[in-house]
């Protein structure tokens, strides 16, 4: 009896010097890290709330250092908005939430600020190859070759119409990827429509579907004008397959949740699917959310995963070493996302690709590549 007993009471402290062993010590320092959002995102509270939840559990680097997180919200002159806060802040690293557009915007000021930027939504192709700028979402090349593969290799489409936005970058180079990727494999473009015909002419745009006998649509362009077009065509009682691209369900669920029953139906190309098992270090986040209502979208599986990748850099690099941090952005390999390991290539996300239906609000898998 005496032996167990001082088996068990090793077994206690061996356990409680492990536990204390693994606790961090607070050092009393700060990282500041910036959050870019343009002011009139409408999501920034729930932007804000979502990293603060994320780094409620381990909010400390391993030197101990407190992570914080600072808005930097962009009101009318962006470029000058954002000049002002690198002055005025000594932010280690940026997270940013701006679109692709907005974000070429600032290309010369990102330069000059010196420091790090992890684009979470910024799809626009050329983006990692400007200095501090890493993405951690999929590109425009790579989801609009997924999705042409999908619409003629998977689902033997052998013809399909484009609508898209010429008046936004975003939107014009997602439609230019597929086409030519789509033509590469042998399939057909039938019409190529922009947004401002369907708003200007929509009986037009209607009656060339019609005339072409049209069946499958692919769409680039945004939430407000895929809601207008379905509108339309539900109007018209006209039903395609349609396949459009990521952050539409979220942007859509996000601004119109009255209307999305209206994307039923839909597939999206994505970064995650609503069907899939999150990583197990996600129960905590989810935890927090589970009591106020608030949906988890992909946008906020996104902050997830930039925050890791920035957290895993502040830990390799040394304190300030901005030089170092922006290195290890821009080609860290094997991270923990929210659902598998990304790898970074010269700014570029490498992770796996979702093509989703939308069904009862949610994106279900279809097809996940590699």
């Amino acid at each position: 009896m005496k032996k167990i007993f001082i088996i068990i009471l090793m077994l206690f402290v061996l356990t409680s010097c492990k536990e204390k062993a693994s606790q961090i010590e607070k050092s009393g320092d700060a990282v500041t890290i910036g959050i870019l959002i343009s002011a009139k995102d409408t999501s920034l509270k729930k932007r804000m709330k979502v990293l603060k939840a994320l780094i409620k559990e381990r909010g400390y680097l391993d030197n101990g250092d407190e992570i914080k997180f600072k808005p930097i919200s962009l009101q009318d002159n962006f470029a000058e908005d954002f000049t002002k806060a690198c002055e005025e802040e000594n932010f280690i690293s940026i997270i940013s939430f701006l679109t692709s557009p907005d974000t070429l915007s600032l290309l010369d000021q990102i330069k000059a600020c010196q420091t790090p930027v992890i684009a979470t939504i910024a799809t626009y192709s050329s983006l990692n190859k400007e200095e501090y700028i890493s993405r951690i979402c999929l590109n425009n090349e790579i989801q609009a070759h997924v999705a042409a593969s999908y619409l003629r290799d998977e689902l033997f489409i052998p013809e399909v119409s484009v609508l898209s936005d010429r008046k936004n970058e975003f939107s014009l180079e997602l439609s230019s990827f597929f086409i030519k990727r789509y033509a590469k494999l042998g399939g057909s473009i039938e019409l190529l429509i922009d947004t401002k015909e369907i708003l200007e002419d929509p009986k037009g745009v209607v009656g060339k579907l019609k005339e072409e006998e049209t069946d499958t649509l692919y769409l680039s362009i945004d939430a407000e004008k895929t809601r207008y077009f379905l509108k339309l065509i539900e109007k018209e009682k006209m039903k395609f397959k349609i396949l459009a691209h990521d952050g539409l369900f979220s942007a859509f669920k996000e601004r119109y949740p009255q209307d999305i029953s209206m994307l039923d139906g839909v597939f999206v190309v994505d970064n995650y699917a609503d069907t899939t098992v999150l990583d197990k270090k996600l129960k905590p986040f989810f935890q927090s959310f589970k009591d106020t209502g608030v949906d988890i979208d992909t946008y906020d599986l996104l902050s997830y995963d930039a925050v890791n990748l920035l957290r895993s850099g502040l830990n390799t690099c040394a304190k300030e070493d901005k030089v170092c941090l922006n290195a290890y952005l821009r080609n860290a390999q094997n991270i923990e996302g929210a659902v598998e390991k990304i790898s970074m290539e010269d700014g570029n996300a490498y992770r796996a690709v979702y093509v989703n239906e939308i069904k009862g609000s949610q994106m279900h898998l279809k097809v996940r590549v590699y």
